[in-house]
């Protein structure tokens, strides 16, 4: 029995669960929208392309605010001496990459959804 315990479970990536939130929040937005008389799934549409792009956003300012170009007019502007790195770099890309991922996914579904 302890042997089945200890067996690794799959995870679901973490833009997939921030695409799942969003849409469990753009459903209710659509319902309550729909109650005021504009279609359900115009509503949906409009608002999956709006988190799309606000999430692509997101992730390429985390991107390019971590840049050494940012980071030197940083250094540059406030006198500071920190130094830049790669992995720091790195870091913000994977964080970049989960709000990128998750716009991704909601532009897919948004233009899957218009076909409808």
């Amino acid at each position: 029995m302890r042997a089945l315990a200890n067996v690794d479970r799959f995870k679901l990536p973490k833009f997939v669960i921030h695409a799942i939130r969003l849409n469990l929040l753009d459903f209710a937005i659509s319902i309550a929208v729909q109650i005021l008389s504009m279609p359900f799934f115009g509503s949906l549409v409009y608002l999956l392309m709006l988190e799309a792009a606000l999430l692509f956003l997101a992730g390429g300012s985390m991107d390019l605010t971590s840049s050494l170009f940012l980071h030197r007019v940083r250094q540059y502007l406030s006198h500071s001496e920190d130094e830049w790195s790669e992995e720091k770099h790195r870091n913000a890309q994977r964080q970049g990459l989960t709000y990128a991922g998750a716009g991704a996914l909601l532009l897919a579904e948004s233009l899957l959804l218009s076909l409808v």
